[in-house]
């Protein structure tokens, strides 16, 4: 049997905390391996107890933050390198993917195949959302996207941004994320209410996911429907912009007199719970202004959601045609509202949209054909070692 790891911060499961879509990207790829006999070890850095667990059919490995002064980065990098190589040693690991995040993988020498996966780095996050990055952050995601035996892109707008920004002409495949179908099946694809139409937001409430734009955006909306509803599902995240401890606070000052009581912010809302609440609605916005693929999008197009995103690069690899989805500058307002009260009014293009959007999935982001390229990675790779 061949065995796959991948090192993460991150992972969708109860006791875990919150997990955005690195996490969730995993998890159905993994779900993948394990359906198609190969066995699968995560390992969880940053954890608070050294620890293993066998759950799901996979291998959770939890490996302890050290905390020191000056060269903690430097003691961990070693712990994670010395954890891992034993379970490669151990189980025969083929291939561990590791998120390009922080450049965690920086400095760090696995006895098997190592894969980069850009989910996006601090340095992409950061020019995308018009702030400095740290420079540590820098110059570690820059020595792991550099020394990757392999590197896979989500988009082939985040590979090409990172060559940019790293100033690094190296080959990347890309894979985009895949989510399973059968998971997100609609039982209410004609959610349409006349009298109270629900607009439907979920990811964290942060400012590089346009989250501001939203009472801008929605208070149009408004003003033309007035019994309109909003529902935002998300972990609330601190602004670095204002120094603000909750980006919903921020929000909160932007929305219309009107619109503000129909207004309705859940928090964080657990992974099992997110296909109910998509059900539940006439419209997801999504108006981000860094993104590398993004899961919650296909999630909604997946349940047959009509669905307003950003314009943004990487978005024409996901809204792939005019019947995927409305797409719109997030800072552009009027125009975002525009298309969101286009689906609102206009049943038949809502059902257009609905059927376009699965059906865009549907045809090219199943994980059934997103698994299969990673295996078809894995086998090529087999033989290889650093």
């Amino acid at each position: 049997m061949q065995t796959v790891a991948f090192l993460t911060p991150e992972y969708p499961r109860r006791g875990l905390g919150y997990t955005g879509g690195i996490g969730t990207s995993i998890k159905n790829l993994a779900d993948y391996y394990i359906n198609h006999q190969v066995r699968v070890i995560i390992f969880i850095y940053g954890s608070d107890q050294n620890l293993v667990e066998e759950k799901e059919g996979k291998t959770f490995v939890f490996i302890k933050q050290v905390r020191r002064m000056g060269l903690g980065w430097w003691v961990n990098r070693k712990r994670i390198q010395k954890v891992v190589n034993a379970w490669v040693e151990k189980e025969k690991i083929q291939m561990i993917e590791i998120p390009d995040w922080t450049g965690i993988s920086a400095f760090i020498k696995f006895d098997c195949l190592t894969v980069l996966k850009l989910h996006g780095s601090d340095t992409y996050f950061c020019h995308l959302d018009g702030r400095k990055v740290k420079l540590k952050n820098f110059w570690f995601e820059k020595f792991a996207f550099k020394n990757a035996d392999h590197v896979v892109a989500v988009s082939d707008f985040v590979g090409k941004k990172s060559c940019e920004l790293f100033g690094v002409e190296r080959s990347y495949e890309v894979i985009h994320n895949g989510i399973d179908l059968d998971k997100f099946e609609a039982s209410n694809p004609d959610s349409e209410n006349s009298k109270n139409p629900v607009i439907l937001y979920f990811g964290s409430l942060i400012r590089k996911k346009g989250v501001l734009e939203i009472p801008e955006i929605v208070n149009r909306v408004s003003d033309e429907i007035p019994n309109v509803r909003l529902i935002l599902a998300g972990n609330d995240a601190f602004d670095i912009q204002t120094g603000s401890s909750s980006t919903w606070e921020l929000m909160k000052l932007k929305f219309s007199p009107a619109l503000y009581p129909n207004v309705n912010y859940l928090g964080l809302v657990k992974f099992e719970g997110i296909a109910t609440l998509i059900d539940q609605a006439d419209v997801c916005i999504f108006p981000s202004f860094a993104e590398a693929f993004p899961v919650s999008w296909l999630e909604a197009m997946a349940m047959g959601k009509a669905i307003v995103t950003s314009n943004i690069g990487w978005s024409l690899e996901v809204i792939l045609t005019e019947a995927a989805g409305l797409t719109a500058h997030p800072a552009d307002h009027e125009d975002f509202a525009k298309k969101i009260l286009s689906i609102l009014k206009n049943s038949s293009m809502k059902e257009r949209l609905q059927i376009g959007a699965r059906s865009c999935v549907k045809e090219n982001f199943q994980i059934k054909n997103i698994g299969a390229q990673h295996i078809k990675l894995l086998n090529s790779k087999k033989q290889s070692r650093p």
